[in-house]
């Protein structure tokens, strides 16, 4: 947000001259924070009418529209509250300036105002832009070809996580997820058929180096991570299914960390539907970390009515 100065006042004014500059100052500062929020409310709206034209392009089951699939993020990140509040209710605020109490003082003290608009304006700016990203990233799987599965990608980090990678067996099949910092990750992605493995926990440089692996810096630094080759935490993707792949659960201790992979089907299946409701009948369930286990098709079977594999 751009910067609005009072003109110092020079001489006493009266009551009544001073509410008018207040007033004055509060509609010039409403006007700019609803220009900013308005641009990034557009430009949202702009890359959702983009990623509608793919879903239509591929989408693979006419009965979910693309509205549906949106809306279902929406409601994950909370949309509509945090649209209420950050383009009508802290308007509200730079708007009654002079005429609330609460915030009078403000048009003396222009700083503190104009700095926490400008952090609404940055946290409404990240929020549109996870949500917009989560909302890309759900269209792509309407892309998969028969040579993928979808796969649950899912991980939980009872410490720092910076970056957990996975492995396939092309180069072009491994992937990283992160940071985790005691959160956890659900994900549904499209991975090519064949075995991946959780191989690391990378925590990145110590020493003085930049955090930036393609910039040269001399000195004594080195590249931090866990190794977690040896532990053969596995799972094998099948095409054209919705692949069970386990949960990652990464742990820090004084004395380094530990990894394992558990099943926890039941847990991604909650997650599941509350995420990718209109993805639980695309493909048959396959439990890619205990192919032989009988809890998936017999929950399908039970919930669902349809057999599952």
């Amino acid at each position: 947000m751009k910067k609005l100065v009072l003109i110092p006042l020079l001489c006493a004014l009266s009551a009544d001259a001073l509410a008018d500059r207040c007033d004055k100052y509060a509609a010039e500062l409403a006007a700019d924070y609803k220009s900013d929020i308005q641009a990034l409310q557009d430009d949202f709206d702009q890359s959702l009418a983009s990623h509608k034209r793919k879903y239509l392009k591929y989408q693979v089951d006419p009965e979910f529209t693309f509205e549906m699939v949106a809306d279902v993020w929406k409601s994950q990140f909370d949309y509509d509250t945090h649209y209420q509040r950050f383009t009508h209710e802290i308007l509200a605020v730079a708007t009654n300036l002079n005429t609330d109490p609460k915030t009078q003082k403000y048009c003396k003290d222009q700083d503190t105002i104009e700095n926490w608009l400008e952090r609404r304006v940055d946290t409404y700016e990240k929020l549109l832009g996870r949500l917009e990203e989560r909302i890309d990233a759900r269209v792509e799987l309407e892309t998969v070809d028969d040579t993928q599965g979808l796969t649950i990608v899912s991980a939980y980090s009872y410490g720092v996580a910076p970056k957990i990678s996975i492995v396939g067996e092309g180069v072009l099949s491994s992937f990283k997820i992160g940071p985790l910092v005691y959160d956890q990750h659900f994900e549904v992605r499209a991975l090519d058929k064949g075995t991946y493995r959780w191989d690391r926990v990378e925590l990145g440089f110590n020493g003085f180096a930049l955090q930036d692996s393609n910039i040269d810096v001399a000195g004594s630094t080195s590249y931090t991570f866990y190794d977690f080759t040896d532990d053969a935490m596995v799972f094998t993707v099948t095409p054209k299914r919705l692949n069970f792949a386990g949960v990652f659960i990464f742990e820090s201790t004084n004395h380094g960390a530990r990894a394992d992979l558990h099943d926890r089907s039941a847990i991604s299946i909650k997650l599941l539907e509350e995420q990718y409701p209109y993805l639980l009948h695309r493909y048959e369930w396959h439990n890619a970390l205990m192919p032989s286990d009988p809890f998936l098709s017999h929950y399908y079977q039970q919930r669902y009515h349809q057999e599952a594999e």
